[in-house]
């Protein structure tokens, strides 16, 4: 079978590794010219050669399946032990260790959080800078040979036997919307419109030759920060760099506002934070990450459609959770259901 999956997330991409290792073909369309999504990491510096996670800065397990994933990642390089703690920081000021976080290993990747991605891209067809503007279901008879018709933004169609739609939900509800003349459709439609975002601003940030401090990450309570990376001690970077991502309330409060003054307030506060040398970096790049965090989520791994000549499912972080960590456990969950469902003959 041919199986189309819309998004080359940490989701998208499990499903599509596992499907293809039990013999379908699998092409998975991604509108961004990298892969991962918030496992994302730019390249910055004077000689573009300092790479920075600006999406999601590690991984962590609570369950089996998700450690069993990084245990592979750890055994193949792509992930390695970052830190067991993080330091704290409100309006009494720094703590070397947070006061209510459980001492855990998380895991970070030396070459990039990016990494994540292109090791499981290995096993899919992975088409990069291709928008799919709406998907349409075949009806029996049609000249069509399969069920499912993806229509892209450049005008160039694929066919495919099942269809996964593995983006953000607000995204899926748009695709959804599209062919919604079908009542299983609709009622998916229906679904994935009650997820709510929310936005996150990342700033990048380098300092030049500085000593590297003793802390791996920070937490904050603080009107614009809430949480600071140590790129550095991630990767042996020549130069000191950091990552900061807002708190909830200031992304929202900000998010139509001109980014020359989110930098500003977000370097006062890396100073207040850290000290004065946090707000005059040598350099510095703003990201807007405007479906950062699902804010609710739905009970089950995955949804799938009753219309059984025309298999379409969903997958993604903000179902049966709303993190990286159910984002696999989504797109493992379908596989294995689907691995059984449509077997190859």
């Amino acid at each position: 079978m041919i199986i189309a999956i819309v998004g080359a997330g940490l989701a998208g991409l499990t499903a599509g590794k596992i499907l293809a290792q039990k013999g379908h073909e699998v092409i998975v369309l991604e509108k961004s010219r990298g892969f991962g999504g918030r496992l994302s990491t730019r390249y910055a510096g004077k000689d573009l050669d300092v790479k920075l996670d600006h999406g999601t800065p590690y991984l962590e397990a609570n369950g089996e399946s998700f450690q069993l994933f990084i245990n592979e990642l750890v055994d193949k390089g792509v992930l390695a032990p970052w830190t067991d703690s993080f330091g704290f920081h409100n309006e009494e000021g720094f703590f070397e260790s947070h006061p209510s976080r459980e001492m855990k290993t998380v895991y970070a990747a030396p070459n990039g959080m990016n990494s994540v991605g292109k090791y499981l891209s290995r096993w899919v067809d992975v088409r990069n800078n291709t928008h799919v503007s709406g998907i349409t279901m075949v009806a029996p008879g049609s000249k069509w040979k399969r069920p499912w018709i993806l229509n892209m933004t450049d005008s160039s169609v694929l066919e495919a036997d099942a269809l996964i739609l593995a983006t953000p939900a607000i995204q899926a509800s748009g695709l959804l919307q599209t062919a919604q003349d079908e009542t299983p459709v609709r009622a998916l439609h229906a679904l994935t419109s009650t997820i709510k975002y929310d936005a996150t601003f990342t700033m990048m940030l380098g300092y030049g030759e500085m000593d590297i401090p003793g802390w791996k990450g920070v937490y904050c309570q603080n009107d614009v920060i809430g949480f600071i990376s140590n790129e550095s001690s991630k990767r042996n970077n020549q130069e000191l760099t950091i990552v900061a991502q807002t708190n909830k309330q200031f992304s929202y409060t900000y998010r139509d506002v001109d980014p020359a003054v989110v930098k500003t307030r977000m370097s006062d506060a890396l100073s207040q934070i850290l000290g004065k040398w946090a707000g005059v970096p040598k350099w510095s790049q703003l990201h807007f990450w405007r479906y950062a965090h699902a804010s609710n989520s739905l009970k089950q791994h995955f949804l799938e459609s009753s219309q059984e000549e025309a298999p379409l499912a969903i997958i993604g972080d903000y179902l049966g959770g709303n993190s990286m960590e159910s984002a696999y456990v989504s797109g493992l969950k379908l596989a294995e259901y689907w691995s059984e469902k449509l077997s190859v003959k």
